[in-house]
């Protein structure tokens, strides 16, 4: 396996600040990893690596084939002041901003608080309007016998087919008098009494 080996330093801080906009920014006032204080201006020497497979002659199939070995960088991070020292894995800490979704933008100024009221009330709104008006229709929904009504009804249909106009305007007044007078429409769809 071949090595060569490129040290690079003053590539990337050891630990920065993600922000919604903009770009990450390198913290000085921070610990890096294994609690040392991070130094200001200090940004760990990088060793760069690119590595190839031993291929045997034969395998590799001579010189032309040279595009055909396998190579990959290999990337570590060096200690500071010890050049002599094994280079180890990179180490990165990343402090990012908590952020809201832009749709919930307007609720995050006003904090928790603000988004249980408007959970709270859009539930009552949705509450409200499915009970909105029920009082109103309760009394034509929620009838006992409506036999009597329909069997009204199809006289309507069955006059207004034959032609005999008299007789359903008067079956027509009487349904209109029978839903304006709530004791009247109590009277008409009570349970028949079977003896």
């Amino acid at each position: 396996m071949n090595d060569h080996q490129v040290p690079a330093a003053q590539i990337h801080p050891g630990v920065s600040r993600t922000r919604i906009q903009g770009c990450a920014q390198a913290q000085t006032r921070a610990l890096r990893p294994g609690g040392q204080p991070a130094q200001p201006g200090a940004v760990p020497p990088l060793s760069i690596r690119l590595r190839q497979a031993n291929v045997s002659r034969g395998a590799a199939g001579g010189a032309g084939d040279q595009a055909l070995v396998p190579q990959w960088w290999v990337v570590e991070e060096c200690q500071p002041g010890r050049p002599q020292a094994p280079c180890q894995s990179i180490e990165m800490v990343v402090f990012n901003d908590k952020v809201s979704p832009p749709s919930l933008g307007f609720l995050a100024g006003y904090g928790i608080v603000g988004l249980y009221m408007s959970v709270v009330l859009v539930i009552g709104k949705f509450v409200r309007e499915f009970f909105n008006g029920i009082s109103r229709s309760i009394m034509f929904e929620d009838l006992p016998c409506v036999d009597r009504v329909l069997k009204l009804c199809t006289d309507i249909f069955v006059v207004r087919e034959t032609g005999v106009l008299e007789l359903e305007e008067q079956l027509f007044n009487k349904l209109i008098f029978l839903y304006r007078s709530p004791e009247t429409m109590i009277k008409m769809t009570r349970e028949k009494k079977t003896d």
